[in-house]
């Protein structure tokens, strides 16, 4: 019995499941195009070629918004409908309209299934939302290499 609470307690001060460079989100947060608005490490995007993304490492959002949010988009903002089904199979902000287009309002990029976006969402869940300031090995991780000059900041 202590021997199975000991390997409980260091199962839970492990962290998360994935290490920040093998977490199966991360490729699809830099291929959805994340970064380009919420910043690297969801730090808040500051582009000029791209809006400005909120911070996603402060506050907490559950499962359920962030699955709609990168589902659906947010009509009438920047923030795309990444699902491939959005708004034609899968009903986003009341509508659903299988052989009409979208409405003006949806940025509709529609480009990665259900499973793409739970595990973009399960990496935000794991990897970005709440976890304060960035760090290096967390910088390193995302870039690739320590001496990436954002990771030199840090």
């Amino acid at each position: 019995m202590m021997r199975a609470l000991t390997l409980l307690t260091l199962l839970l001060l492990a962290g998360p499941a994935y290490p920040q460079e093998a977490h199966p989100g991360l490729a699809l947060w830099k291929a959805f195009g994340c970064p380009d608005c919420h910043g690297a490490l969801g730090q808040g995007g500051a582009s000029v070629e791209f809006p400005k993304g909120p911070n996603l490492r402060r506050g907490y959002q559950d499962r359920a918004f962030l699955t709609e949010m990168v589902s659906c988009g947010r009509p009438g903002t920047p923030m795309p409908a990444f699902l491939d089904v959005a708004y034609t199979q899968r009903m986003c902000a009341g509508w659903l309209r299988p052989n009409e287009p979208v409405p003006p309002e949806v940025n509709r990029l529609g480009v990665f299934t259900a499973a793409e976006v739970a595990a973009v969402v399960q990496y935000v869940l794991d990897r970005i939302q709440g976890m304060g300031e960035i760090s290096p090995s967390e910088c390193a991780a995302f870039y690739g290499d320590a001496g990436h000059p954002d990771c030199a900041r840090r």
